[in-house]
């Protein structure tokens, strides 16, 4: 049974998700231990709002944007191919089990926490040149091996696959479409949640000290003075009792009675001192420093204006989505048959992140007819609105005004 038929099995066994059958130790990695004392693996990152958040933002906006394979001539310029094999499959439907924009969040959210997206190509007939179909790949069940020459040069990838049922499977650099991220060595990308575990595992450890802290709220950084020796079953006896009936948050702030002279002495907590507050804050800005997202994006709103909002989102689309776009452009363009890829190209539609901003669409269609770059129609098919059908409608126009400076006073003709 080939691959594309393991995974044909159905949805749950495609996206790795466990089954009666399957084993599970490939999956339960533990992750890089962290300063702070606790393990970070990209999927218990998640657990972190900050981390969940950028990984959402960054990988639905790269599902939402349109795709497309477009033909390039001298005569029309670019041109787009819907009927292109490949074009329907980036664009509408990824294979039987996912839609594209699913394909994308995936592949995306793979890149984000693994750096490295792994997707199955399945081919027209197994003709081994018209791609049908992308099958996305658990990053967590690849492993990747590099083989060079004696000179260093990376030759080849080789990679194994483990099913989740437990198989192994031996691919070749052929058989697997894979998205590498930042890294040194040519073969495949870094993990930034490994890199940058530190960061993340003081979020994680400071969400569970808070957690705790609410918990335990009946007796914080408090202690029991006896006057008497109390043996070790009456101190066990004492113990229980406060925590059944002041642990919790249902149990607090209720009135306490110590028999037998026990005193209760508290240590002060301020959390000011200990700066949790500034430290939990300050940690969502390391992590949103590292998948590059505008704090607005994840709802932290402490610094944030109308008009530092509106340049920021720019320079989200500059500085974060647009390197990413570029990176899958390139990786979809050697899905193509050699003999197209001067030709043709996969593209994303930047432009899509523009339509909530309609003062901003306004202006750019207006000033793109106003200068001779879009016919009204174009402007008018781009708005999803239908064509106007005077042909007028389907020809470029420019503002006749302006005339050199060596020709201002003199009489202008008027050509009816």
């Amino acid at each position: 049974m080939s691959l594309i038929d393991t995974l044909r099995r159905g949805a749950r066994q495609m996206l790795g998700v466990p089954g009666p059958d399957d084993d599970f130790w490939y999956n339960a990695a533990p992750g890089g231990s962290t300063w702070a004392g606790n393990r970070v693996s990209e999927e218990s990152s998640l657990q972190s709002v900050a981390v969940y958040a950028c990984n959402r933002i960054l990988s639905e906006t790269i599902a939402s944007l349109s795709r497309g394979i477009y033909r390039y001539s001298t005569r029309k310029g670019k041109v787009s191919v819907p009927n292109h094999p490949l074009n329907s499959v980036i664009s509408l439907q990824a294979n039987q089990h996912q839609t594209a924009f699913e394909f994308w969040e995936y592949l995306d959210s793979s890149w984000n926490l693994w750096g490295n997206a792994y997707a199955l190509p399945e081919y027209l007939e197994n003709n081994g040149v018209d791609v049908v179909g992308l099958h996305a790949l658990d990053p967590c069940r690849m492993q990747v091996t590099g083989y060079f020459d004696k000179n260093g040069v990376l030759v080849m990838r080789g990679y194994k696959y483990s099913t989740p049922g437990g198989r192994q499977v031996d691919l070749d650099e052929n058989q697997v479409w894979h998205i590498p991220g930042f890294g040194f060595d040519g073969v495949k990308g870094y993990s930034p949640i490994q890199l940058l575990r530190q960061s993340i595992g003081e979020g994680l450890a400071a969400e569970e000290y808070a957690s705790r802290f609410y918990a335990n709220n009946a007796a914080p950084r408090m202690y029991v003075s006896q006057p008497n020796k109390l043996g070790n079953e009456a101190r066990e006896n004492l113990t229980k009792w406060f925590k059944d009936n002041f642990g919790g948050l249902a149990n607090a702030h209720k009135l306490g009675v110590l028999e037998g002279g026990g005193e209760i002495k508290v240590v002060p907590v301020n959390h000011r001192d200990v700066q949790f507050l500034e430290t939990r804050k300050f940690n969502l800005e390391q992590i949103a420093r590292i998948f590059r997202v505008p704090l607005h994006l994840i709802q932290s709103l402490d610094h944030a204006t109308n008009n530092n909002i509106e340049h920021q989102g720019i320079g989200y689309v500059i500085h974060s989505v647009r390197p990413k776009v570029v990176r899958y452009e390139q990786r979809l363009d050697l899905l193509l048959r050699p003999s197209e890829r001067a030709r043709y190209s996969a593209e994303f539609n930047l432009e899509d992140l523009m339509r909530g901003d309609l003062q901003a669409r306004a202006e750019f269609n207006s000033k793109m007819v106003a200068s001779g770059g879009l016919t009204p129609n174009e402007v008018r098919e781009r708005s999803g609105m239908n064509p106007y059908p005077d042909p007028a409608a389907d020809k470029l126009y420019m503002q006749g005004a302006m005339i050199p400076l060596d020709r201002l006073g003199e009489k202008q003709e008027v050509t009816q």
